[in-house]
């Protein structure tokens, strides 16, 4: 009976160092991954302001969809516009699309 105690009591110790091994590794893993995703959301965030202010008619208020191809052109970016919708602040409240 004592024997069984024994046995039960290491492979408890041998799951816990098991499971801690683990949560070391893959926090190491994952620590890596957050450093490169935050720097290409910075990234992704002045695309998109680059975008928005290479438009021509930019509302003062009122919100923004556009939808572009972004590709580098002799040492720039170059964003061909797919797509448009500019709604202003007094037609967003009744859902209406300003004209373009």
């Amino acid at each position: 009976m004592r024997k069984n105690g024994n046995t039960m009591k290491r492979k408890k110790i041998i799951t816990s160092m098991i499971l801690f091994v683990l949560c070391v590794v893959m926090g190491n893993v994952f620590a890596g991954n957050k450093e490169m995703v935050e720097k290409r959301v910075k990234e992704l965030d002045k695309l998109n302001k680059e975008a928005v202010n290479s438009l021509i008619d930019i509302p003062k208020e009122g919100r923004i969809k556009i939808k572009a191809k972004v590709h580098p052109y002799d040492h720039k970016i170059q964003f061909d516009l797919l797509e448009k919708e500019i709604i202003l602040k007094n037609k967003a409240n009744k859902g209406e699309k300003a004209d373009e």
